[in-house]
């Protein structure tokens, strides 16, 4: 019987290092509609690269499901995202080879993630404990947050060559 081997040189690989807790500016890179095999309802899987600080091009990952019992936690993220949920209902629509969301389009909006870890198993896991509304104005070294939300570290603020001249503005 025939055999066959795949040869793997594993010298120059980087381990995975998480991402640690803390709050980091970012923006939705990708947002996928999917339906877990022989889940009841579909779920948005988002994911967020970090945009400035340490971390900066990192992705953190987050899913939100259509379960009419979990759509508690969609509105926040969708709120952070822009989109006006309450105006009237909202209609996604996606690729449905891709399943990826083409309406609402916030691909590219900017959030501020509230991040933390748990262990589970002997692993550890990153999680979004919170998406939140940000508005990022790099040039000026601005970002503005909704009135009642705290402001990132300043370690985590976009960088700009007029590092000195960032501050952040509560609205």
């Amino acid at each position: 019987m025939p055999s066959s081997q795949i040869v793997v040189n594993f010298a120059d690989v980087e381990m995975y290092e998480i991402v640690p807790p803390g709050r980091y500016p970012a923006v939705v890179d990708k947002l996928e509609m999917r339906q877990k095999e022989g889940g009841a309802h579909p779920y948005l899987a988002w994911n967020f690269r970090i945009s400035s600080g340490e971390e900066e091009g990192r992705h953190v990952f987050n899913n939100t499901s259509f379960s009419p019992k979990a759509l508690w936690r969609l509105i926040p993220v969708l709120a952070a995202v822009g989109v006006d949920y309450q105006a009237a209902p909202v209609q996604f629509e996606y690729d449905e080879e891709s399943g990826v969301v083409t309406h609402p389009m916030v691909i590219g909006n900017p959030v501020l993630l509230v991040v933390s870890n748990s262990k589970e198993g002997g692993a550890t896991y990153v999680n979004i404990d919170e998406v939140l509304p940000i508005s990022v104005d790099a040039g000026a070294g601005i970002i503005t947050i909704p009135a009642g939300q705290s402001p990132p570290p300043s370690g985590q603020a976009p960088t700009t060559p007029q590092e000195e001249a960032r501050k952040v503005t509560l609205v």
